[in-house]
């Protein structure tokens, strides 16, 4: 059973090879996409790897990280509202 993350804090202009590039240094990812409006990154996305352990070890691994002066937040989705606030 896949695991869905969420992921936000993205830079404006990083691209969905660029986020399977910085998973994929610690996991194995399913799928993944970055949300946009239009053309425009929305700064966030979701990831979907392939358990709960892999999930546990992005959240690790990624969740914190400076990417350019942006920090990442990587923590599981809710079904309900993917994408609610702390």
């Amino acid at each position: 059973m896949s695991i869905k993350l969420f992921v936000a804090g993205l830079p404006h202009n990083m691209t969905e090879i660029e986020l399977l590039e910085l998973f994929s240094n610690h996991v194995l990812v399913h799928e993944l996409n970055i949300v946009k409006e239009g053309t425009r990154s929305l700064c966030y996305g979701f990831v979907q790897v392939q358990n709960q352990a892999f999930a546990q070890r992005a959240i690790d691994a990624l969740n914190g990280k400076l990417i350019g002066n942006r920090k990442l937040v990587v923590r599981l989705a809710n079904e309900k509202n993917p994408a609610r606030t702390y």
